[in-house]
């Protein structure tokens, strides 16, 4: 059996010594890579965070979170301190490229609020100039709600 026909021993601490030293050449940009890869492992540890690394993170993102919710409320107005009007707004602005007709029932689920806030929010929405209401052309029993042109202007600005 010649050597390329032999199967290949796992390196372990006895045979390691045994192995061929190789070098291994890595330019600046493997080795920042390489850097990197050893800190994210660092902190991804089995310890599930408690050594207070992931916290950071999360501490960052929260104060992003409050600084949406600052946003929200200063642009689109008090009415929107309450996370039900902001968040079906949010839902029909994610999702109207890819579904330009949504009912109620399919706004109630993707924006997660139960049927009965939205029946309870959409007058106050609709009222305000926020969303408005179309009718399916010879089916007057489907009703779809879209943004209004100021909301998705409102709502852009908020995001960018």
């Amino acid at each position: 059996m010649s050597r390329s026909d032999q199967p290949a021993t796992p390196l372990n601490p006895i045979n390691l010594r045994a192995a061929r030293a190789r070098r291994l050449f890595l330019g600046e940009e493997e080795i920042i890579a390489a850097r990197r890869l050893l800190s994210l492992l660092a902190f991804s540890d089995d310890n599930g965070g408690r050594d207070g690394s992931q916290g950071v993170d999360a501490v960052q993102q929260a104060r992003a979170e409050l600084a949406l919710r600052q946003r929200r409320v200063h642009i689109l107005g008090e009415r929107f301190r309450a996370e039900p009007p902001f968040v079906l707004l949010l839902a029909l602005f994610a999702t109207e490229h890819q579904e330009p007709k949504i009912s109620k029932t399919r706004l109630a689920q993707l924006s997660w609020v139960a049927f009965s806030t939205l029946e309870r929010w959409l007058p106050v929405l609709i009222g305000e100039g926020w969303v408005k209401l179309s009718q399916e052309p010879g089916d007057n029993r489907r009703v779809f709600v879209s943004l209004s042109d100021n909301a998705r202007i409102k709502l852009t600005e908020i995001f960018s």
